[in-house]
């Protein structure tokens, strides 16, 4: 059984029935309930599931649709041939539009905006993307195929957010170690961050995502820690994750904040998971769904999640080379 050092709530995952065995520390107030999800065996298609190479981003479109950025089945030359952008029925699991053919070398970050606008990260091109829904490109951001420090180039952007009034936010996650901020237009604004363990300092700043408050939420990976600034870069607190921590996301409409980890033990890959806290809360609970050794399905890395009106949850596996639909029971 995995724990996390920082949590109030321990749960065991059943191997087929998902059951949930939890322990309350004596004296501590009694933590939220846990949701109930079950994983759906008919979503996506057959046909959309033969469609998608190794998946990496997933978001939630205004009409309710599916987008997975994917990064294709074949070898960029010098491109990806494939359409790695899909967007995919939330019920049926159909494909019903895609675009991103020749554009895209090593997919990696996805963001939907509140507009909803979709925005692509490239590690290899080292650049950051707008598109509209329909697939027109609207806004580039750092110069491709250049890696750099400076306002104008990235070193393997990670991902990328954007608040309701339009600040844009991309964690420079591999190489630089910042998070950079620009106007609506592109513009330059500042940054911040460097290596390090300290607070505002980063090994990988992984995923990012904000708040309708404005509080930017940040996976410092390999420092097994989640990490909050306001929208000028100031530190506020650190989330202990006790695993490397890959994504996160806020869901507005419960307050609540999700996040999927990842495990090994050696070279041994116990798998990953998806955990959840109150934006309010000091302490989030332990993971609730997920594949990590439950010895009945092969290990998986969740590299991104998103979560629909329903509650429903959607995960995009980077070892499995599939995307995951869990249905709120």
């Amino acid at each position: 059984m995995r724990t996390f050092t920082f949590l109030l709530l321990v749960t065991i995952l059943g191997a087929a029935a998902g059951c949930n065995e939890s322990v309350q520390e004596q004296g501590e107030p009694a933590p939220r309930p846990l949701p109930e999800y079950v994983l759906s065996s008919s979503w996506p298609s057959d046909s959309t599931a033969a469609t998608i190479g190794q998946p990496v981003g997933v978001g939630l479109m205004p009409d309710g649709s599916v987008a997975v950025f994917h990064r294709g089945k074949g070898t960029p030359n010098p491109h990806v041939a494939d359409e790695v952008v899909v967007f995919i029925d939330p019920d049926s699991g159909e494909i019903i539009n895609s675009w991103g053919g020749d554009s895209f070398i090593h997919s990696h970050g996805m963001h939907v905006d509140w507009a909803g606008n979709v925005w692509l990260t490239d590690i290899k091109r080292h650049q950051v993307f707008k598109y509209s829904a329909e697939g027109q490109l609207l806004l580039s951001l750092g110069t491709a195929g250049e890696a750099g420090l400076d306002n104008t180039h990235f070193d393997q952007p990670t991902d990328v957010a954007v608040s309701p009034e339009g600040d844009i936010f991309v964690t420079d996650g591999y190489g630089n170690r910042r998070i950079v901020k620009f106007s609506a237009n592109g513009d330059f604004l500042l940054d911040w961050g460097k290596k390090g363990e300290a607070p505002g300092e980063f090994v990988n700043p992984h995923s990012i995502d904000i708040s309708k408050e404005g509080v930017l939420y940040v996976t410092d990976r390999e420092n097994h820690r989640i990490q909050t600034f306001d929208k000028q870069g100031n530190f506020l607190d650190t989330i202990p994750t006790g695993g490397a921590v890959y994504a996160c996301i806020v869901d507005e409409r419960k307050e609540e904040l999700l996040a999927t980890d990842f495990q090994k033990q050696d070279t041994t890959i116990l798998g990953s998971d998806v955990f959840l806290m109150g934006l309010s809360d000091s302490l989030p609970s332990d993971a609730f769904i997920g594949h990590s050794h439950d010895g009945d399905r092969a290990a998986c890395q969740y590299h991104d999640l998103t979560r629909d009106a329903e509650g429903n949850i959607y995960l995009v596996d980077l070892i499995g080379k599939r995307v995951e639909k869990w249905v709120l029971k």
